[in-house]
């Protein structure tokens, strides 16, 4: 056999039990009459490789007291286990080397009870064993002194009651600013989306691309027609402007119309998945991103686990998945489409060019410029030539001007601007004839000198060069600021940014969002199809009082308050539910739905597992498997310990104060008066850390000789009496091997 128990079954051969094909520590019980019939049965236990230890519970005497003979007659097989004599199940109060003795009510649970439960516990079931070896003659009689550091079943109903109210509750209060189960919906999902998401190549794209060219040509145009090189040069932007600016315009609402075709195929995909995808794609736009089911449950099964043990009922937990699941999902994009479609169509009036691109008000200058031109060169044929030259520059320059004036479509044209060779060149030849009388009638001394006369005639004829340039610039840029490119533009590049944002937002992460939106819903489904459950069969658990042999609650712990307790089954339970959402993840993750029911049953197999776990290791023992905050047990098990002085008298009970002995008065005879009793005392793990907590009770602490133990609530100490050598017979052998 080896040594380190992790396991100890009981098998009871007063009842008939055989032994299974058990591992580690095996307790036996057995009347004093059959051990030698059972010897058979001794054998193989002790023989066992996977067995590390037995002890046998001797109950009753063989032969009786009456005899005058020895307690006990053992076979010599059991000299390879430990022998502990229970003389009477329910035993004596009594202090060793006291005088005074108190049996056990007879109608009280059998002592007997509290021992094998303490047995069964492998820490103590192991001490006691290492222990045994240290009592002379190696048989013990045991005696127990035991409480319980856990709660009633009364108290873990009332608590289990408040707490399935608190998860099942239709409500629950959600924490101010938390939006997370808002955020998690597209977690890592827009990282890789393209920034440009209309691809260049499709119509779409080309459409977007003719539009932004012809605004860039109107642009350019615009720029070109305040120099003079759109008067004289031979590729003149005034030739197609008309024609340009309207189709910049029809190529602007060529693309918006193009765009409310694709949001309107977008927009029902996204609804109602019709049309398909493909449709919607070979308008232009990349496929949607594949959908990453895994790491939309990710998120969310940590979150929907801090939210449970927050304080979130089901059903609210369940009505904000909800409500996520419908933030999480496609939302179309019809409010855009919208949009768009109560957008007037898009175009690019031509402004209106100055009627008169030489401007009216010029036509005195024409008239002075002539006259000074005829007086400074005086009434002869040079004056009149001169002045004739100037004239003819002013009508000139009216009909070329006039001639490029953009109309709606191309050019005025110089036949259409005819007429404005009089405007000008009728004022120009009324003042060369003024400047030429004037000249006459102006007698020679009173001229000005030649020099002032010459400086007249440059004077004028740098007027006449310089105004028509500076009249077509004025009216080029009142036509340019009344062009309305840059307002098309800016309307464009709007239309583009929502039809862009929509694509991003909503297209290319369409299978991304309505993964999410599928675990939010599994999720919201398993929620509330648990809550509906625990709801009805809750109240099933920590009903029956627990069968615990020889407990009693005048010898247990004083109880914990209700907030403690509560806390605990409330974290258990919310726990469990949590659990029972295994099917949900596995599910989600790979993009299905559960079977319905399937959560109810996993519920049902989680509350049973719970309520045998609270029954053999009791409601302090943290289950294995959880993560669980260990705060709500560590103050349940404080408040536990700190008002309970029975459970701190008897962890500190020595030998040779008052236990229960099993056995009967009469029966103290056979136990060996002049050899010291050894002690095993134990408690749980729960407890030192508590204790550790505390900062306090060190000797409690550094006591080596305590067992600290998992798995139970027990605290107390077992004392081995050794008996006397002639009360005990070796059957077979006569002696002890």
């Amino acid at each position: 056999m080896g040594d380190g128990t992790t396991r100890v079954t009981k098998v009871d051969l007063r009842t008939g039990d055989r032994p299974p094909d058990v591992a580690g520590g095996v307790l036996v019980l057995d009347r004093a009459e059959s051990l030698v019939a059972h010897t058979s049965t001794y054998e193989a236990l002790v023989r066992a490789k996977r067995v590390s230890g037995v002890i046998c519970l001797v109950v009753g005497e063989d032969p009786p007291v009456s005899t005058g003979s020895a307690v006990l007659s053992l076979p010599h097989v059991l000299g390879h286990a430990t022998v502990l004599w229970v003389g009477d199940v329910h035993g004596v109060e009594w202090a060793r080397g006291a005088q005074r003795v108190v049996p056990v009510e007879p109608d009280r649970p059998e002592s007997l009870g509290w021992l094998v439960e303490a047995l069964l516990v492998p820490e103590v079931f192991d001490r006691v064993r290492a222990a045994s070896g240290d009592v002379h003659g190696a048989i013990a009689s045991p005696g127990v002194r035991v409480v319980r550091g856990g709660v009633s079943a009364g108290e873990l109903a009332e608590a289990r009651s408040a707490a399935v109210d608190l998860l099942t509750a239709p409500y629950s209060r959600r924490p101010p600013g938390d939006d997370a189960l808002t955020t998690v919906a597209l977690a890592g999902g827009a990282a890789d989306v393209v920034p440009a998401p209309i691809l260049e190549c499709s119509r779409l794209g080309v459409a977007a691309e003719g539009s932004s060219r012809a605004l860039d040509h109107v642009d350019k145009l615009a720029r070109a027609l305040g120099t003079w090189s759109a008067v004289i040069g031979r590729r003149r932007p005034t030739q197609d402007l008309g024609t340009d600016v309207m189709l910049a315009g029809r190529a602007a609402e060529n693309y918006r119309l193009g765009l409310v075709r694709l949001l309107d195929r977008m927009d029902g995909h996204l609804l109602v998945k019709d049309p398909p995808p493909d449709k919607v794609v070979e308008l232009g736009v990349p496929a949607p991103l594949e959908a990453r089911h895994a790491e939309a449950t990710a998120g969310l099964h940590d979150l929907v686990a801090q939210r449970l043990q927050g304080g979130a009922s089901l059903p609210g937990l369940a009505a904000e998945l909800r409500e996520a699941a419908n933030q999480a999902g496609p939302q179309g994009c019809t409010a855009v489409l919208e949009r768009m479609r109560a957008t007037p169509p898009l175009s690019l009036p031509m402004p209106p060019f100055r009627r008169f691109p030489l401007s009216l008000w010029t036509i005195v200058l024409a008239f002075l410029t002539c006259a000074a031109v005829a007086f400074a060169l005086g009434p002869g044929t040079v004056g009149r030539i001169g002045a004739l030259v100037v004239a003819l520059g002013w009508a000139g320059a009216s009909w070329l001007l006039l001639a490029r004036r953009p109309d709606e479509q191309t050019e005025h044209g110089f036949r259409a601007a005819a007429g404005a060779t009089a405007l000008h060149g009728l004022p120009g030849l009324l003042g060369a004839g003024s400047g030429i009388v004037l000249a006459l009638v102006v007698p020679a001394p009173l001229r000005p000198n030649p020099l002032t006369l010459q400086v007249v005639v440059v004077v004028s004829v740098l007027v006449l060069v310089v105004t028509p340039i500076l009249c077509w610039r004025s009216a080029a840029r009142r036509w340019s600021r009344a062009l309305t490119a840059t307002e098309l533009r800016s309307t464009v590049a709007q239309l583009s940014s929502a039809a862009d944002e929509v694509i991003r937002r909503e297209w290319q992460l369409v299978e991304r969002r309505r993964a999410v939106q599928l675990s939010l819903e599994v999720a919201a489904a398993g929620l509330e199809e648990i809550g509906k459950a625990l709801r009805r069969d809750g109240d099933r658990l920590f009903v029956p009082e627990r069968p615990v042999p020889g407990a009693t609650e005048p010898v247990g712990l004083a109880r914990a308050v209700p907030p403690e307790l509560l806390d605990v089954v409330r974290a258990d339970l919310a726990d469990i539910a949590f659990r029972s959402l295994a099917q949900v993840w596995i599910a989600a993750g790979s993009g299905r739905r559960p079977p319905g029911g399937i959560h109810e049953q996993a519920l049902d197999r989680l509350l049973v597992d719970y309520a045998r776990h609270v029954r053999d290791e009791g409601l302090i023992t943290p289950r294995g498997g959880t993560s669980l905050d260990s705060g709500p047990r560590d103050r349940l098990v404080l408040r536990i310990w700190s008002e309970s002085p029975t459970a701190q008298a008897a962890l500190a009970a020595g030998a040779d104060d008052v236990m229960i002995q099993l056995c009967t008065d009469e029966q103290l005879d056979f136990l060996s008066s002049g050899t010291a009793p050894v002690t095993v005392r134990f408690a749980p793990q729960q407890v030192r850390r508590v204790l550790e907590l505390q900062g306090g009770r060190s000797a409690l602490l550094a006591d080596s000789g305590l067992v600290w133990s998992a798995g139970h609530e027990l605290i107390g100490a077992v004392r081995l009496l050794p008996m006397r050598l002639d009360a005990v017979e070796w059957a077979h052998t006569g002696g002890q091997p």
